[in-house]
């Protein structure tokens, strides 16, 4: 959607006040998730804020700490599949992986064995965590660096993706029993042939980081990739997979309602972007009690109600 001057200026006033609204949320609500310390350490003020619009010639709004990397956590899960399905994995992956909701939170075993160790979807864990044993490379590191090449190959100039090793170590030193069972679960249904890798692996590329400029351009590759896929179902696969699964068990009552596609991770951060209007990026370290960013998720749902027609 093209905005004139006018229309832009009155855009970017009511963006700014509603960024000042949604820091003086995080101040009074929200946890820092405690079971990753490094995390827990975050100031819980911290802000940043962008939109990037799908029409080029406007220009980029943001505001905050937009030039500091933050570890992308569960966004990067979708940036997963969408490497594999540009490696021309599409057919292989749709035989076996859904792009499903789940009713239960993204990290839930008992989904996955209700499904005979097949996931829902690529946003939850054991999805994610399916894709990861799939990569490309000779252990966790290679298929780390490679993915991460891959990623700035598709964002361009404008992304630089680096490992966050105070977060991995971070990861490393609390080990999830959860996901490690999900790997097992996935091993015996024949989609993990090696579990360790594959959480190696997906702790990861999950301490990936990148800034909030980086990101939001990294979400309009959801929209308008700068590399076409091999195939319109591959991209198809894609987007289903975020509008049923991106916001976990909200995600198909979002997608309904708003038209966006949207993942949020646990460092606070949530991407969202949207066929006409380009992608938002925002970061707010407190979580909500379903791991979204509290104060990130009420300035992405204004946002998305001022740009509505």
């Amino acid at each position: 959607m093209t905005w004139g001057w006018e229309g832009v200026e009155a855009m970017e006033s009511s963006l700014d006040a509603l960024a000042q609204q949604a820091r003086d949320r995080a101040r009074i609500a929200g946890s820092l998730p405690t079971y990753i310390p490094h995390l827990a350490q975050v100031d819980r003020q911290a802000f940043a804020a962008v939109w990037w619009p799908r029409d080029r010639t406007q220009r980029i709004w943001s505001t905050g700490a937009i030039h500091r990397p933050v570890p992308l956590m569960s966004v990067i899960k979708p940036f997963a599949l969408a490497y594999l399905l540009h490696l021309g994995e599409g057919d292989r992956l749709r035989q076996w992986l859904g792009a499903r909701p789940s009713k239960l939170p993204y990290h839930s075993l008992e989904q996955l064995r209700a499904d005979g160790g097949t996931p829902r979807n690529s946003c939850l864990n054991s999805g994610a965590i399916a894709l990861c044993a799939q990569l490309p490379g000779r252990g966790a590191v290679d298929r780390g660096d490679r993915f991460a090449h891959w990623l700035e190959t598709q964002g361009g100039a404008d992304v630089t993706v680096h490992l966050d090793h105070d977060t991995l170590a971070s990861v490393q030193a609390t080990p999830n029993s959860r996901n490690r069972a999900i790997a097992q679960t996935l091993a015996a249904a024949g989609h993990c042939p090696d579990p360790t890798a594959a959480i190696a692996t997906y702790n990861r590329i999950c301490c990936l980081a990148a800034d909030a400029i980086a990101l939001a351009h990294l979400g309009l590759q959801w929209i308008a990739p700068r590399r076409p896929f091999p195939q319109t179902a591959d991209e198809a696969f894609l987007r289903t997979t975020l509008a049923m699964g991106g916001l976990y068990e909200d995600s198909p009552r979002f997608f309904q309602a708003t038209g966006w596609y949207a993942k949020s991770g646990v460092s606070g951060l949530i991407l969202a972007a949207h066929p006409h209007h380009g992608a938002i990026a925002v970061w707010s370290p407190p979580l909500d009690g379903h791991g979204h960013s509290l104060a990130g998720r009420w300035f992405l749902d204004q946002a998305i109600a001022l740009m509505a027609p």
